[in-house]
């Protein structure tokens, strides 16, 4: 899936998600129990679906998010669509911070690889330590 379709279905998602609490919450006097389910349900599956589109959740601004839609009034602001924007944000950050220093990328591989086994194929491999 191509980032800018990936974007669009995101924000569709959460404009539609939200536009949906909106109705509830004026139209129905029931809304508001209604409202607090489907924030719920979004902590666990806007997550999910970032993780499977290759993206980061970024988990404070979650936080964040799903306490916005709790309070009172607060909660008629679209947070889940600002969530997003803010994760998009985050994204393109990292992206420009490849392009131009693509060494970090090289720093982080080399950072997180697991160390060599000293015994490779029956034989031990030598360390600097092992000659004299």
């Amino acid at each position: 899936m191509k980032n800018a379709s990936r974007w669009k279905y995101f924000y569709a998602f959460t404009i539609i998600v939200d536009a949906i609490q909106i109705i509830l919450y004026f139209i129905f006097g029931s809304g508001i129990a209604v409202n607090r389910l489907i924030s719920l349900g979004m902590v666990f599956i806007l997550p999910l679906l970032l993780e499977i589109a290759g993206l980061k959740p970024r988990f404070l601004a979650l936080a964040a998010t799903f306490t916005a839609e709790e309070l009172p009034f607060v909660d008629m602001v679209p947070s889940w669509t600002i969530y997003i924007w803010f994760v998009k944000k985050g994204w393109e950050a990292e992206q420009i911070i490849l392009e131009k220093a693509p060494v970090l990328g090289k720093v982080a591989d080399v950072a997180t690889a697991r160390k060599q086994p000293l015994v490779r194929n029956g034989v031990r491999t030598p360390t600097g330590r092992d000659t004299i």
